[in-house]
């Protein structure tokens, strides 16, 4: 994954880039504000532009701001590799979200860089990284999801 992507295109070798909106739309991240910057099959990259509801009374990112960006950002790369695998039918539910927090997040923006560590069938594991705007790490998380066909449509 490129550091710095201008979107979600992929000209050159490896794995292909799945293009924003391409079946990872997610109307919670549009409401908050994420944005995908480049997602190919199991990483992803998102960025929030910290607005002043993002902040605590200590004008610093909310600390659930933060794990919901964590969240976000390896939730889109699970969901590229099941696309990338055909297996759009199943869905992935959080079920372990852990945080580690390492600085606080000032700034004007945070970007989230995640990867799949390790795919099954079942369950995926996944890691990723938040910075601020001047590169510096806030945080880090681990998260694993499970696997499962899905439900049918709301309203059916």
């Amino acid at each position: 994954m490129a550091d710095e992507p201008d979107n979600a295109t992929n000209s050159g070798s490896g794995p292909p880039a799945i293009k924003e909106g391409a079946d990872v739309a997610n109307p919670f991240n549009d409401f908050l504000g994420i944005e995908i910057v480049e997602a190919v099959a199991g990483e992803c990259m998102m960025r929030l532009a910290l607005r002043p509801e993002h902040m605590n009374p200590n004008d610093v990112a909310h600390g659930g701001v933060v794990s919901t960006l964590i969240d976000a950002a390896t939730g889109t790369a699970v969901r590229t590799l099941l696309l990338e695998r055909s297996e759009s039918e199943r869905v992935h539910v959080t079920v372990d979200l852990h945080v580690t927090y390492l600085a606080p997040a000032f700034g004007k923006e945070l970007v989230a860089k995640a990867r799949v560590m390790r795919g099954g069938r079942t369950a995926v594991f996944s890691e990723a990284e938040v910075r601020d705007d001047t590169g510096r790490v806030v945080a880090r998380g681990t998260v694993t999801y499970l696997l499962v066909v899905s439900p049918s449509p709301r309203g059916s």
